[in-house]
């Protein structure tokens, strides 16, 4: 099982410039109510396999036990993001072998979810962004594993299937750094994207 690997994470969601301080956003009036069956996190964990001589990587989901986005006129003014460790999914291994490498990420060699069962992003400031791919960076903290660190992503609101989603850059996380890697096991930086369905 050793060769079965950690990912993840969560989350950060994500110039005449615009900026927006919110360094407690309790009060949500207005937001939009997102769609939390839709919305997840995308996450691929990479290893490098010494006896193959290659990178070898698993990916899949991760989703969100709650959201909240306060808008204005289409760019967020705070964003809070509760992501749920209990329920991740794989899609790269056959069937019979995707639960065996959920239970593993799920236990205390990496994530924990007994004593950490979620992971948390809390935006502290959005900037309008002028460039074309994304409209907005947003800063905040993360926290896995009881640890919290500064966060900094872009993203942008896009349209998916006629729904309003709002959609973070693919960004890395260290893990060892967070505690759900540990140190000289081969294991990479976990990429993420979060996606919330606004609508």
């Amino acid at each position: 099982m050793k060769k079965l690997f950690g990912v993840l994470c969560a989350v950060g969601v994500t110039a005449s410039i615009l900026s927006f301080n919110h360094n407690e956003i309790s009060d949500f009036e207005g937001t939009n109510a997102p769609d939390l069956a839709k919305s997840h996190v995308t996450w691929k964990g990479t290893k490098f396999d010494q006896t193959q001589n290659k990178d070898k990587s698993h990916n899949g989901t991760v989703k969100l036990k709650d959201a909240k986005v306060r808008l204005n006129q289409n760019t967020p003014e705070a964003v809070s993001v509760t992501v749920d460790l209990a329920n991740m999914t794989n899609f790269d291994l056959p069937e019979n072998m995707q639960g065996r490498l959920i239970s593993h990420l799920q236990s205390a060699d990496f994530f924990d979810i007994s004593v950490f069962p979620d992971a948390t992003f809390t935006s502290t400031k959005i900037t309008k962004l002028t460039n074309d791919k994304f409209q907005f960076n947003m800063e905040g903290n993360i926290t896995i594993k009881g640890i919290s660190k500064p966060l900094s992503v872009n993203g942008h609101i896009v349209t998916i299937d006629g729904k309003k989603v709002l959609e973070t850059e693919k960004f890395a996380l260290n893990g060892e750094e967070f505690g759900f890697i540990k140190p000289g096991g081969g294991y990479k930086d976990v990429s993420l994207r979060v996606q919330i369905v606004l609508d």
